[in-house]
C-alpha cells in the first residue's frame, strides 16, 4: 500500500510538472522573440527589393506607352496643318508664334492659341509624364534646328556625308520657305526623317520652369520656358527673359541625343567661340562633347522615343554621333542611315 501510494505521488507530479512545462511553454510562445522579429523584418525588406523594380518598370512602362501616345498626337497635329494648308507649320508660317501655338487647333486647345506667358496652362499633350505631371506649361518634346547649323564651314573633302550635311535642313526649320510632304517623300522620304524628339532636361530641374529664362551668352534663345513662349511681344515672354525669340523652346541641336542627367555645365553654347569646353555650334556635329541643355534626349532608359515625319513613333537609342543624327534630321541631304537598335 505504501508503494502505491508512493507511485501515485510520483506520477502525479510529473503530470502537474509536465503540464506546468507545457503551459509556461505556450506562455513563453505567445509573442516573437527578437531574433524572429528581425528575421521576418529581414523577409519583408528582401520582398520589397524584388517588387522595387517590378512595379518600377511597370511604371515606366506605362509612361512610355502614354509618352508614344503625346508623340502621335503631336504627329497627327502637324499632319493635320499640313492637310489644312499644303505645306508644314515651319518658323516661316509660325507668325512670331512658337510652333506649339501653331498647332494648337489640331489637339484641341484652340481657346489657348492667344493666351498670354503668364495665364497660360499645361498642356498634357506636351509633357513627359516620366518627367512630371501637368502642374507647369512645360514642352518636353522639340523639333530640331537645321542640321548645316552644326557642321564645320570647311569639311575634309573625303567626307561626303559632312559635305552633303551642309546644305540640310529640320522639316520644321526649313530656311524660311514652306515644305510639303511632296518634296521630302521625293529627296530622303518621310519615314527616315526625324520630326519631333524628347529635349534634353536635367532631373533637377524636372519640377522647374524657366531654368534658365534665357542663356547667359545668347539673351535671344529660351530654354525650358513652356509651350507659350513666343516672339510676338512681352506678354509671351518668361518673367525676366530679355528673349525675342523662342527658338531653344521648340527646337533643339540635331548633333545629339542623351539620357537626361545633371551637369554642372553651362546652359548653351557660345554664340561664337567655346564655353566651358563646348565647341561652337558650327562643330557640334563632329566634337562629342555633351551635357548642355541645347540638345534633344529624353529620360526614358536605353532609348527615347521619336516621332517621324510619317506620324510613325520610334525609339532611337542615346549615343549616335552626331553627324549620324544630323542626317536623321536632314529631310534633304541624301544621307540615308541605318538604326537598328
Amino acid at each position: 500500500m505504501v508503494y502505491f501510494l508512493y507511485f501515485s505521488l510520483f506520477f502525479t507530479a510529473r503530470a502537474d510538472r509536465s503540464v506546468s512545462v507545457k503551459k509556461a511553454s505556450e506562455h513563453h510562445r505567445s509573442a516573437f522573440t527578437l531574433i524572429e522579429l528581425l528575421v521576418v523584418i529581414a523577409i519583408i525588406g528582401v520582398l520589397i527589393a524584388l517588387l522595387l523594380p517590378a512595379v518600377q518598370k511597370v511604371r515606366e512602362a506605362a509612361n512610355r506607352a502614354s509618352c508614344t501616345n503625346n508623340l502621335k498626337q503631336l504627329g497627327l497635329a502637324h499632319h493635320g496643318f499640313h492637310d489644312a494648308n499644303g505645306y508644314f507649320a515651319s518658323s516661316s508660317v509660325s507668325g512670331g508664334r512658337s510652333i506649339y501655338r501653331v498647332i494648337l487647333p489640331w489637339i484641341e486647345q484652340d481657346a489657348n492659341a492667344n493666351t498670354t506667358y503668364a495665364n497660360a496652362s499645361a498642356i498634357k499633350t506636351f509633357i513627359c509624364p516620366s518627367r512630371r505631371g501637368t502642374t507647369q506649361q512645360w514642352s518636353d518634346y522639340a523639333s530640331g534646328f537645321s542640321p548645316q547649323q552644326q557642321i564645320p564651314n570647311s569639311p575634309p573633302p573625303d567626307d561626303l556625308q559632312l559635305r552633303a550635311l551642309l546644305t540640310a535642313y529640320s522639316i520644321l526649320d526649313n530656311g524660311g520657305r514652306n515644305l510639303s510632304l511632296a518634296q521630302i517623300s521625293n529627296a530622303d522620304g518621310t519615314a527616315n526623317t526625324l520630326l519631333y524628339a524628347h529635349k534634353f532636361v536635367q532631373p533637377q530641374n524636372y519640377p522647374r520652369i524657366n531654368e534658365p529664362p534665357f542663356s547667359p551668352y545668347d539673351h535671344h534663345s529660351t530654354l525650358d520656358a513652356g509651350w507659350s513662349a513666343t516672339e510676338g511681344g512681352p506678354q509671351f515672354q518668361p518673367p525676366g527673359a530679355s528673349t525675342t525669340r523662342s527658338n531653344w523652346e521648340s527646337h533643339r541641336m540635331t548633333s545629339g541625343m542623351i539620357q537626361d542627367a545633371n551637369h554642372s555645365l553651362d546652359f548653351t553654347l557660345s554664340p561664337g567661340s567655346s564655353a566651358n569646353a563646348f565647341p561652337g555650334r558650327r562643330d557640334l556635329a563632329t566634337n562629342e562633347t555633351t551635357g548642355h541643355e541645347g540638345l534633344h534626349g529624353g529620360p526614358h532608359p536605353g532609348a527615347s522615343p521619336c516621332l517621324w515625319g510619317d506620324g510613325s513613333v520610334r525609339t532611337l537609342r542615346y549615343g549616335f554621333p552626331g553627324k549620324t543624327l544630323c542626317a536623321l534630321w536632314g529631310w534633304n541631304d541624301g544621307v540615308l542611315v541605318s538604326i537598328d537598335p
